[in-house]
């Protein structure tokens, strides 16, 4: 999940992309196309700019519960955050 405005804009958030809501969003087309074990968090928060919910690390847990109060399940979500970069790292 990439937390750059200009791949979560949308046109309900034209002036402000990157809204939990549209991480949530963008959190439910992954998993719809390609499944909850593909997807993990790339936040970028060194390189990218804008008008950010979610612009350091210790607000993670405002995207973690949105996931949850979506109907994404914990253990998907948890996937999300650790276990899949996790599992793909310890090739």
């Amino acid at each position: 999940l990439n937390f750059c405005p200009a791949f979560l804009k949308s046109e309900n958030t034209p002036n402000r992309a990157s809204l939990i809501s549209d991480m949530v969003r963008h959190v439910k087309h992954i998993i719809n196309v390609a499944g909850e074990d593909v997807i993990a968090l790339g936040t970028d928060f060194d390189g990218i700019s804008g008008d950010l919910e979610i612009a350091t690390a210790d607000k993670l847990p405002l995207l973690k519960n949105a996931l949850l109060d979506s109907g994404i399940s914990s253990s998907a979500v948890d996937k999300m955050f650790y276990d899949n970069a996790r599992r793909v790292l310890s090739c």
